[in-house]
C-alpha cells in the first residue's frame, strides 16, 4: 500500500454541505471548457507532448493487434510486450530528464514531467471495451495531477496551454500506456479501415486523450489551488506554504467568483466550529466534470500508481505533495477534532518518514524537483513539529 492510500478513508464523508453559488461559479466556467475542447476539434495540431504521446502508441504493430483476437496476449509482439518499451521512453527515474516543453506554453520558467502509471484495476480494459460502451468515456489514460500557481486560462496554441503572464512553475502529468493502447484500439474498430494510420493516431490523442484533460484537470488544479489559498490565511501552515499558494490568479473571473470563495468560508467556518470534517469539506468542493474534490483525488490515487522502483520514491511523494498539504492545512484548523487528529497523526507518520529516508537525493543536484520535494516536505514537517 501507498502512502497516498492510507489517506483515502480521509477523502470520503456521508456528511457534506451544499454550495449553491459556488456550483453556480464552477458551471459558469464549465461552459467555456466545453468552448475550450470544441474548439479544438477543427483543426489537428502538432505540439511536441502530443508527437511524444503519438509516437509511443506507434511503436506497436497497430494493424495487426486490431487484426487479433486478443491482442494483449500476442507473444514477443502484442501489447504487454511492448508496454515496457513505451513506458521506458517517459520513465525519469531511468534518465531523470525534465521535458521542459510539452503541453504548456509560458513566458516563464516550466518544468513539466510526464511518467508513466499503471490503473489499480483494469476492470474492462482488456475485455475488448467498445467505443460507444459510456464505461470508455470514463477511462483517462492521460491526467495532469499537479500544477504550480498559475492564472486561469482557456486558450490552446498547437495542442499546448497557452499563459500569457505568469506561468505554473512545475505541471506533472501521468501516462497510464496500457489505458491508453486500449483506448485506441476501441477508437480504431469504431471508425472503420484506414489508409492513413498516422492521422487517425493523431486525431485519437488530440481529441479523445490530451485536450479533454488537459483543459478539464488544469481547471480542478486552479480550483483546488483557490480553495486552499481560501483556507490559508488562518491556518499556521500558511508560513511555510505562501510560496507555493501565492495568488493564483489574476484574471477576472465574472461576478460569480466572490458569492462562490463565500461558500468556501462557509465551509471552513464549520470546519473551525467541529461542524464538519475534513472529508466533509473535501466532499462538498466541486471541480471539473460534475466532479467533487475527493473523487478527483481518489480516482487519481487509484488509476496513477507509480511503479515501484528502487530510487523511484521520489516521483510517489513528488505526485501527492498537494494533497498532503491540502489535507494538513484542515486539520491545522480543527485541532480538537477526533477525526482530524486521527488524519494528522497518519500525515504527521507519512511527512516525518519521507525526511527521514529523504526521496530528494534520489535525484540529480540541478533537478528542479529536487528543491520543489525538499522544501515541501520540509516545510510540512517544520510545521508539524511546532505543534
Amino acid at each position: 500500500m501507498t502512502f497516498a492510500q492510507r489517506l483515502l478513508p480521509y477523502l470520503s464523508s456521508t456528511t457534506t454541505r451544499a454550495t449553491p453559488k459556488l456550483n453556480s461559479f464552477v458551471a459558469q466556467l464549465e461552459l467555456r471548457i466545453n468552448d475550450t475542447i470544441a474548439r479544438s476539434t477543427k483543426s489537428l495540431s502538432g505540439g511536441a507532448g502530443m508527437r511524444l504521446i503519438a509516437h509511443l502508441l506507434k511503436l506497436g504493430n497497430l494493424e495487426a493487434w486490431l487484426a487479433a483476437e486478443n491482442p494483449f496476449t500476442i507473444p514477443r509482439t502484442g501489447v504487454l510486450a511492448v508496454l515496457g518499451d513505451m513506458e521506458k521512453l517517459i520513465d525519469p527515474r531511468g534518465s531523470q530528464d525534465i521535458n521542459k516543453t510539452l503541453f504548456a506554453k509560458t513566458t516563464t520558467p516550466c518544468f513539466e514531467l510526464l511518467f508513466p502509471v499503471h490503473r489499480g484495476s483494469m476492470g474492462k480494459l482488456m475485455d475488448g471495451v467498445v467505443y460507444t460502451d459510456p464505461y470508455w468515456k470514463t477511462i483517462k489514460p492521460f491526467r495532469v495531477v499537479d500544477m504550480g500557481k498559475a492564472p486561469l486560462t482557456f486558450t490552446l496554441h498547437n495542442g499546448m496551454l497557452l499563459f500569457n503572464r505568469q506561468g505554473p512553475t512545475h505541471v506533472l502529468y501521468t501516462l497510464d500506456c496500457l489505458a491508453l493502447v486500449a483506448k485506441f484500439l476501441s477508437y480504431a474498430k469504431y471508425k472503420g479501415p484506414t489508409s492513413d494510420w498516422d492521422r487517425l493516431v493523431q486525431e485519437f490523442v488530440q481529441f479523445e486523450v490530451v485536450i479533454p484533460a488537459l483543459v478539464q484537470d488544469m481547471f480542478s488544479l486552479w480550483l483546488r489551488n483557490t480553495y486552499h489559498q481560501q483556507l490559508l490565511p488562518t491556518s499556521p501552515l500558511a508560513i511555510h506554504t505562501a510560496t507555493v499558494w501565492d495568488n493564483v490568479t489574476q484574471n477576472t473571473l465574472g461576478s460569480e467568483l466572490s458569492p462562490g470563495l463565500r461558500d468556501v468560508q462557509q465551509l471552513k467556518s464549520e470546519l473551525d466550529n467541529n461542524n464538519l470534517t475534513p472529508s466533509g469539506v473535501v466532499s462538498s468542493l466541486p471541480v471539473a466534470g460534475g466532479e467533487m474534490l475527493n473523487r478527483f483525488w481518489t480516482d487519481q490515487i487509484v488509476h496513477t500508481q507509480v511503479t515501484t522502483q528502487t530510487s523511484g520514491e521520489w516521483l510517489d511523494y513528488l505526485k501527492n505533495l498537494s494533497l498532503c498539504e491540502f489535507l494538513l492545512t484542515m486539520t491545522a484548523m480543527a485541532p480538537e477534532q477526533p477525526y482530524a487528529l486521527n488524519l494528522h497523526q497518519v500525515l504527521t507518520r507519512i511527512i516525518r518518514q519521507a525526511c527521514m529516508t529523504k526521496p530528494w537525493n534520489d535525484l540529480r543536484q540541478t533537478s528542479p524537483y529536487k528543491t520543489i520535494l525538499q522544501n515541501r516536505l520540509e516545510g510540512m514537517y517544520s510545521y508539524l513539529m511546532t505543534v
